[in-house]
């Protein structure tokens, strides 16, 4: 169970790619009901702003 809803989170995460309040909702919402797996939700949120941080860093060494 913890596998699926970690998995669900970060698919999730991962089609944010704009401000899209329906979606932040969403996240929210999957983040409260599954209280239980915090840590591991944070590492997702972590790891995703990581690798935007990168992806954004790299794009602009690129210009």
């Amino acid at each position: 169970m913890e596998e699926e809803v970690i998995q669900e989170y970060r698919s999730s995460l991962e089609e944010l790619t704009a401000n899209s309040k329906p979606l932040i909702n969403m996240l929210t919402m999957l983040a409260e009901d599954n209280e239980q797996y915090a840590p591991e939700i944070v590492k997702v949120i972590e790891t995703h702003l990581q690798q935007v941080y990168l992806n954004f860093i790299f794009n602009r060494v690129s210009i």
